[in-house]
């Protein structure tokens, strides 16, 4: 945790987490009308994430990265969603793509429909199951911590809609 100078500690470092990003007003502006819900999820993660097994103590992700390149209308598969990201920031980001957040793991789909049900998604779906199994296409299907791109690229291409995108965060 960050020292701060003047000896007083923040909201995180009083729950005993990480301190959390101030946003700044660009950020803000960024998101629009998503930015409440945006900073509601962030704090459950911030909250909740390592408990549950989700996210590392250390981890940082970028999942606002994917909002830029996604489709005026149409669906969002994200392949292996665990914590929901990026599939829950593009959700709360982009209200007019429907989302699917494909998960195989019980304990995740149970936090993926508790985030989407405090959040009120409405565009949100959560799929139990394994890529493999799916049988739907979409038009952009994300991945963040799935597999190497190699074999994420044979388990995502069957997924994706002719004339769709597979959007990899990778590092």
């Amino acid at each position: 945790m960050s020292h701060n100078p003047q000896g007083e500690r923040s909201q995180g470092e009083v729950a005993g987490l990480q301190d959390l990003e101030v946003p700044t007003a660009e950020m803000r502006d960024m998101f629009g009308m998503a930015w409440s819900g945006l900073e509601h999820y962030a704090q459950m993660l911030a909250e909740e994430g390592q408990l549950r097994g989700l996210i590392g103590p250390r981890e940082l992700v970028n999942s606002a990265a994917v909002v830029p390149f996604l489709p005026r209308h149409g669906s969002v598969a994200d392949l292996g969603s665990g914590a929901g990201l990026p599939g829950v920031v593009v959700a709360l980001s982009r209200p007019d793509l429907e989302v699917t957040l494909i998960e195989p793991m019980e304990r995740r789909c149970a936090w993926l429909e508790l985030v989407a049900e405090e959040l009120d998604l409405d565009n949100v779906r959560v799929w139990r199951g394994r890529a493999e199994e799916m049988r739907e296409r979409f038009d952009v299907v994300t991945a963040r911590a799935v597999a190497n791109l190699s074999k994420l690229t044979r388990m995502a291409s069957p997924l994706i809609a002719p004339g769709g995108v597979l959007l990899a965060l990778k590092g």
